[in-house]
């Protein structure tokens, strides 16, 4: 998860409201954000929390833009941006002014819906916090005991695939089962949503609550990213150009999770979105990226795409060098780079001159010789300790060593900690600020996994030849290092 830096100087200590002209009334809830508190100022009008539209999606570090010709509100994705938040609570101590306006907000050029109300209150834009939010696909739980909106990725809205007698459901993080074990195959949650596929061929989708949408045909259904799907919709026609998987002919559509279709095109196959660009085969058979308005996106003078990165952004590669883009096609810089692997929170991990190496998006080397970038600011460095035997340290963007002790394998952070295998074989949860705490000890020589807010184990990954499928036998332990099974 990246690291957005915010300063914010708001001096908002209200216990309770104060009511307002125009139905409006100042509160003081709080805002928790990838499990860190952020503060905003927030207005309760018919009873909706509204926050400030720039201030809340510079929470999430996307840039917003105004056109006053034609009062439309654009958000980028990206770039990620560090922001000085000044507003404050002073700014309304005079009176409240609110005004209903009927303002155009974009997200990525692409126009979202929010059917609730949008004010202008004292010359600020101020959106439905829930709403702002889920048009920028992030969940929201309301705590109303403790006047809490807790907002996060929907890396943690998820559930977990189980398996018994050789049947598949879905049970929660404490392993009370919600979708009981009766499917041929679960898959994992992406986006806040899993697929379920029956003994007959058919899938559904299944939500993080353990509902479930209606059936829809064989291999159907695409996995969720940035708030979309890909789903089959028909059968190529008798003499139109055929394209199979697995011996199913079809056509699909994007659809956004209420089930509505975000682009009218219909395509052969569609990849997940990312930073709001997506590669699809069109029903000619050609390869192209579009955004989610199903533009195709131009790349002048490139001659290929080589690879999408998860945060948004390109890697182009023109005459056996490549270059970083943004998911508008703009260049970063004019750096060049054998092989871009990663690039995020203004870092890039490349190869130049047979070294991997971590550099700022000017092509400038921050780290000489690093393995990866783990988010939160901190990368991982190869070492060799003893005779054969490789660990890393993790150390930040000065070079400085923040845990005293070397890790045999880690993963990236994720809301806001990082699952690591430290020298004596441990489990461990990693905090930006070095922090480690021991989870329990490995398992050597069994593959492992962060889903979620658990780890899975595998204790078995083979083919079966007389039935031709995978046979893959695995089990869940929680940051506690206790088994998690479903109950």
């Amino acid at each position: 998860m990246k690291k957005v830096f915010i300063f914010l100087l708001l001096t908002c200590f209200l216990v309770s409201f104060t009511a307002f002209a125009d139905g409006a009334k100042l509160v003081g809830y709080k805002i928790i954000i990838e499990g860190k508190e952020e503060s905003s100022v927030t207005f309760n009008i018919n009873d909706r929390t509204y926050v400030p539209l720039r201030g809340i999606s510079e929470l999430f570090g996307m840039e917003v833009l105004w056109d006053a010709e034609t009062e439309n509100i654009s958000i980028n994705t990206l770039p990620k941006i560090e922001v000085e938040n000044k507003i404050s609570c002073d700014e309304f101590s005079g009176g409240i002014n609110a005004i209903e306006v009927s303002y155009g907000i974009s997200v990525d050029g692409v126009k979202g819906n929010i059917s609730e109300k949008i004010y202008n209150i004292n010359g600020r834009t101020f959106v439905p916090l829930r709403a702002i939010s889920e048009l920028l696909n992030k969940n929201v739980d309301w705590d109303g005991n403790n006047e809490t909106v807790y907002i996060s990725d929907f890396s943690n809205s998820v559930l977990y695939p189980f398996e018994k007698d050789g049947l598949y459901g879905y049970m929660d993080e404490n392993g009370n089962v919600l979708v009981a074990p009766k499917y041929e195959f679960c898959t994992d949650f992406s986006d806040g949503v899993g697929i379920a596929r029956d003994a007959d061929g058919y899938e559904r989708y299944v939500y993080a609550n353990g509902e479930m949408s209606e059936k829809y045909c064989y291999h159907a259904l695409g996995f969720y990213s940035e708030g979309v799907a890909a789903r089959y919709v028909r059968d190529y026609k008798e003499g139109e150009k055929q394209h199979t998987f697995d011996g199913i002919e079809c056509i699909v559509k994007v659809f956004d999770k209420e089930g509505n279709i975000v682009i009218d095109e219909e395509f052969e196959d569609v990849y997940g979105f990312t930073g709001g660009i997506a590669r699809v085969i069109d029903l000619s058979g050609k390869p192209r990226y579009i955004n989610k308005a199903g533009e195709t996106v131009k790349i002048s003078g490139i001659a290929e795409v080589e690879d999408l990165f998860d945060s948004g952004y390109i890697s182009l590669k023109s005459d056996g060098k490549e270059m970083l883009y943004d998911n508008k096609m703009n260049k970063i810089s004019d750096a060049e780079y054998d092989c871009i692997l990663d690039a995020r929170d203004g870092f890039v991990i490349a190869m130049r001159n047979g070294k991997k190496s971590a550099f700022d998006f000017q092509g400038n080397i921050v780290i000489d010789s690093v393995s990866s970038y783990l988010g939160e600011g901190l990368f991982a460095k190869l070492k060799t300790v003893g005779e054969q035997k490789q660990a890393y340290e993790i150390i930040n963007a000065s070079g400085e060593i923040i845990a005293d002790v070397k890790l045999l394998d880690r993963l990236k952070f994720q809301n806001g900690s990082a699952v690591v295998v430290t020298e004596d074989n441990d489990f461990a949860l990693l905090t930006p600020d070095g922090n480690l705490n021991v989870i329990c000890k490995a398992e050597s020589g069994k593959e492992w996994e962060r889903v979620g807010n658990l780890i899975r184990i595998i204790d078995k990954n083979e083919y079966n030849d007389e039935e031709e499928k995978d046979e893959i036998e695995f089990h869940y332990i929680d940051f506690d290092g206790k088994t998690v099974q479903p109950r």
